[in-house]
């Protein structure tokens, strides 16, 4: 007699440390984005290089690297902690999209 596979159980919130790890800094990375515009809104403006208004540059560093951190972060939980949360999805979408638009701009600049 073969037994049947198990269900896959899925919850809102992720259960593993992986999972929570990746979920907040997704957050960080948005919260850090919304204090990128907060500045911009306030006058703050760019310079003619990267790093001339670091107003501007710290909360885009923040962003890159939070964002990226937790895709990777999310990958690791799915395949190692076998998570399968719903809230899992948003960094790792979140971290996509942040991937792409840094490869356009560093490959594309303008």
């Amino acid at each position: 007699m073969m037994s049947q596979p198990h269900p896959v159980h899925h919850s809102l919130l992720p259960s593993s440390r992986d999972g929570r790890w990746s979920v907040g800094l997704a957050v960080v990375s948005l919260v850090s984005l919304g204090w990128f515009f907060l500045m911009v809104a306030s006058g703050q403006r760019g310079g003619d290089s990267f790093s001339d208004n670091w107003l501007l540059t710290g909360p885009m560093v923040v962003v890159v690297a939070a964002g990226i951190a937790g895709l990777i972060v999310a990958l690791v939980a799915v395949v190692r902690s076998h998570e399968r949360s719903l809230f899992l999805a948003l960094p790792a979408l979140w971290g996509l999209v942040v991937t792409f638009f840094t490869i356009g701009e560093l490959a594309f600049p303008h």
